[in-house]
């Protein structure tokens, strides 16, 4: 009897011990809110009124050039500030938005039911009454998965889409084997489920908030390189996990109440798709990247070296570089079925075969020629009456080194070793906005060359 007594005094002290560890992990969480936050992307602060609440966005860029929105992470510390390598770059080029989804960022984050249907109609909305134009949208994480459902349930929304590391797309039991979405118990979620919009949501919240967690999370899940994770860093994310009502989207997120199969909507997608992804990304496996390449004929894959899940921070120069190629060159060589279709349809006849034809298709698969923008300054009939006459030597040589470079692999093709360095993300400023969010920003983005505009000969 006294081994007994003694092992529940023990069992006791411990659960005494637990409680008032989470007591005070959760009085600490509650009492550093809120934390001063600001937004670090440069250009207008602006307001989308959503029937749910206000929605707090960044524009920037030529008015009338081509818009770009970004659909930052759902996660803990989601918000655009994930984007601050990427807007002011692209914005030289294009007009570019940079919302904070509801429930995260400097946007309200009421207690609300929160679902995909929900941002799927945020996106939306936000597209048809902010923009009001075609776009192209660059989504991460499982925002794409709201994207893909935006895109297929109106088409005039988004004309081409890129997804970096995407998920939500693919039933998790199909996409991720041994994730932890798969060995985490029904119970668990059920709970998350019960608690996310109540009270004791905030205990489970509140240790996952802590700087000590921020700091592992993000060490081991979104960076390949551990010096990305700056004080700074952990700062801001702790800061905006740390605004009243910042608990309940990232549980709803948690207990799967974000989660909807769209992989036959993604299937259905006629836009050109472009999928970016982390060689190094610890939580989203590039393999991954077969299932939805296998769904859709339009996607094309490129794989970010030296990178993790957060690919746009740690290779920004690079991804910058690949997405304003992708974004100015024409649908058909940046969507893989038209590419093929335009290759079949332009393979010569046995009748009409001669030497020049039979090296045209050894031509058509020379690596990356996407990655070269239409030049119409360059182009030869803007800039020379005619083309000089090619001798057999020189059409030979030609053949030669297109017959090579279509039998380079794929995978080396589609992988760059080297990040290259965009000429926007030379001029984009490299600092921080510290100005204090507001809707009446005086602001003046300075005035880039158009989206549209000739580019010079180096």
């Amino acid at each position: 009897m006294g081994a007994i007594r003694s092992i529940s005094r023990g069992v006791a002290l411990t659960g005494a011990v637990v409680a008032g560890g989470a007591l005070v992990v959760t009085a600490s969480s509650v009492l550093a809110t809120p934390q001063p936050l600001e937004s670090a992307l440069e250009g207008d602060s602006r307001i989308f009124r959503f029937r749910e609440g206000d929605v707090f966005y960044k524009v920037r860029g030529p008015a009338d050039a081509q818009p770009v929105l970004l659909l930052h992470s759902v996660h803990l510390s989601g918000s655009s500030f994930e984007w601050r390598k990427n807007f002011s770059a692209l914005s030289q080029t294009f007009r570019v938005y940079a919302p904070d989804l509801l429930g995260f960022g400097l946007s309200d984050r009421p207690a609300i039911e929160y679902s995909a249907d929900l941002y799927v109609q945020l996106i939306t909305d936000f597209a048809r009454e902010v923009i009001a134009r075609p776009a192209i949208v660059v989504a991460r994480d499982h925002s794409a998965a709201f994207a893909a459902r935006a895109a297929n349930l109106d088409s005039q929304l988004f004309n081409r889409l890129v997804f970096i590391s995407p998920t939500g797309i693919i039933p998790p039991s199909a996409a991720q084997n041994h994730e932890w979405s798969d060995r985490s118990s029904g119970a668990l979620r059920s709970i998350l489920r019960r608690i996310s919009e109540t009270t004791a949501g905030q205990v489970p919240y509140a240790f996952l908030t802590t700087r000590t967690a921020l700091s592992w999370l993000i060490a081991h899940q979104s960076y390949a390189n551990p010096e990305h994770v700056t004080p700074e860093v952990v700062q801001y994310l702790f800061a905006t996990t740390h605004q009243y009502g910042a608990r309940f989207a990232p549980l709803a997120f948690m207990s799967g109440k974000l989660d909807r199969d769209v992989a036959g909507e993604f299937a259905a997608l006629r836009q050109p798709i472009l999928l970016v992804w982390g060689i190094q990304d610890a939580i989203n496996d590039p393999t991954h990247a077969e299932a939805l390449t296998t769904l859709n004929p339009h996607t094309r894959l490129e794989l970010i070296t030296q990178a993790g899940n957060a690919a746009q921070e740690e290779q920004a120069d690079e991804v910058n570089e690949l997405l304003r190629a992708w974004f100015l060159a024409p649908p058909e060589l940046v969507d893989p079925a038209m590419k093929g279709q335009a290759s079949h349809s332009a393979r010569p006849t046995a009748a009409q075969s001669t030497p020049a034809a039979e090296a045209a298709p050894a031509a058509e698969a020379a690596p990356d020629t996407w990655l070269i923008p239409p030049d119409p300054v360059s182009s030869p009939a803007a800039s020379a009456p005619a083309a000089p006459e090619k001798t057999p030597q020189d059409a030979k040589e030609t053949a030669k080194s297109a017959k090579e470079a279509s039998q380079q692999p794929p995978a080396r093709r589609a992988t760059r070793s080297q990040p290259r360095t965009s000429r926007a993300a030379r001029q984009a400023p490299q600092h921080e906005d510290a100005r204090q969010a507001r809707p009446d920003s005086d602001e003046q983005p300075p005035t880039p060359r158009s989206a549209g505009g000739p580019r010079k000969k180096k």
